[in-house]
């Protein structure tokens, strides 16, 4: 799914076992379930290191409506966060429960404030790791959300 439909604007799919491997189960009717989520066009995103709070807002009768969230430290890293020891070890270390967190604090409402914490979202790196909280949002009506579902049957 990745390789046909990632950063595209639609896809298409051919469902069979030449693309999705071996029939499990043939002679049998079987269907794909597909949950994606759209890229917004216009988008903010914020940044904030580790023990400071996050505040998301929008103008009057729009919305928060949360992309992506990511608790923790990527090798790149991030210019506003700068490790606290020089030689300070590259490696990916992320929560897991970002999204699940920030979606729950702040999607649908007009602004929420949330503190980047390992209290919040857990401790996923080594200790004494600088931790940064980096989220995507965008503002919108409440029934423009980005969440989508497609199902699509094959026969």
């Amino acid at each position: 799914m990745l390789d046909e439909c990632q950063d595209r604007r639609s896809c298409q799919v051919l469902v069979n076992s030449r693309v999705f491997g071996t029939d499990q189960c043939p002679g049998s009717s079987k269907y794909l379930i597909v949950w994606y989520k759209c890229r917004p066009n216009e988008y903010k995103s914020k940044v904030v290191c580790e023990e400071e709070q996050m505040r998301l807002n929008c103008k009057e009768g729009m919305q928060i409506s949360v992309y992506s969230a990511m608790f923790g430290r990527t090798q790149r890293g991030t210019l506003e966060c700068p490790p606290h020891f020089r030689r300070a070890p590259s490696v990916d270390c992320h929560s897991a429960k970002a999204l699940q967190v920030l979606t729950a604090r702040c999607q649908g409402k007009k602004s929420c404030r949330v503190q980047a914490s390992s209290k919040e979202f857990g401790d996923p790196c080594y200790a004494g790791t600088r931790k940064y909280l980096s989220v995507i949002y965008t503002c919108g009506e409440l029934h423009n959300m980005l969440n989508n579902r497609a199902s699509c049957a094959c026969h």
